[in-house]
């Protein structure tokens, strides 16, 4: 059984939790952007971590490299910020353009 795997998906359900009982404190603009990329990368990593979970323990039969799978919390989060990170940076961008927009036309 992998410990470091098991305790990250645990971390990562117990703060999708959090964000989703939480989710009437972000009301800013820009709080919301980054509540929807926190919640989409732990949500992509727990996916790749319960992934690589099953991989592990069920369809591999003989466990040569136990370092990889020991490593594997490690390299699921950069992979879950690898595709998180753009979408963050492109949703706060169209947010920072919306505010500055709807902050131009009030003013006239």
């Amino acid at each position: 059984m992998n410990i470091p795997t098991i305790i990250c998906s645990l971390f990562a359900l117990f703060s999708i939790v959090l964000l989703a009982v939480y989710k009437k404190g972000f009301k800013r603009p820009h709080l919301k952007s980054l509540y929807r990329g926190a919640f989409g990368f732990l949500a992509i990593y727990l996916v790749i971590q319960i992934s690589v979970f099953i991989r592990w323990e069920f369809f591999l039969e003989n466990k040569i490299s136990d370092t990889a799978r020991n490593f594997s919390f490690i390299t699921g989060a950069v992979f879950a910020l690898s595709i998180t990170l753009p979408f963050l940076v492109i949703d706060l961008i169209s947010t920072y353009f919306k505010h500055q927009k709807s902050n131009n036309t009030s003013i006239h």
